[in-house]
């Protein structure tokens, strides 16, 4: 095993685990970047909007 692989590995482990905490689990033949992809929107769409200003949108 060489090192790329074992950090390509570990960066895909902790994505998984990331999607984990937002309660997604269905990680089973996505890529790398189709898990970036649903992290990121899991992570915008937990974003919390205090000020009245931002409810705009």
């Amino acid at each position: 095993m060489n090192t790329r692989s074992t950090l390509t590995d570990y960066q895909r482990s902790h994505i998984i685990d990331q999607l984990a905490k937002y309660g997604f689990y269905d990680v089973e033949g996505l890529t790398y970047e189709e898990l970036q992809k649903k992290l990121t929107v899991r992570r915008a769409k937990n974003i919390k909007v205090e000020a009245p200003a931002n409810k705009f949108f």
